[in-house]
């Protein structure tokens, strides 16, 4: 993998006369700020960076006790729209991606692709978050 190739999407921009989407390593708003700076892009895409971290739009800080809540709504959203099996497998999907990055992320995800409801993949989850 490595590093988006930044300096492409600025050689890019000073190559066209159009609008350039950049793209690319954008984990945080800061990161989103400083593509557009580095290369001059009239816009920035996310991807990955943004699962499991629905926040990342958001300028600054978000404290822990913030992400829960979002995550808690986003559960909610997931067993209120779905159908049971296909919300067991969306909020393990989900939840596994909030997990990354945390001590025990590892047993966070093989706990919860073991769960065989929705609530018990909720009690796994927060049990150790």
């Amino acid at each position: 993998a490595g590093l988006a190739p930044w300096e492409i999407i600025a050689s890019v921009v000073d190559a066209v006369a159009i609008p350039v989407t950049g793209n690319g390593d954008v984990r945080s708003h800061d990161d989103a700020r400083a593509m557009v700076r580095a290369t001059g892009c009239a816009a920035v895409m996310i991807g990955r960076g943004a699962l499991g971290a629905p926040w990342i739009f958001t300028p600054g800080a978000v404290s822990r006790a913030e992400k829960a809540q979002i995550i808690r709504r986003h559960a909610r959203l997931i067993e209120a729209h779905l159908e049971s099996r296909t919300a067991l497998v969306q909020l393990k999907k989900h939840l596994a991606w909030y997990a990354n990055g945390l001590p025990f992320a590892a047993r966070i995800r093989a706990e919860l692709f073991a769960a065989p409801s929705a609530a018990a993949v909720r009690d796994a989850f927060w049990r150790l978050w």
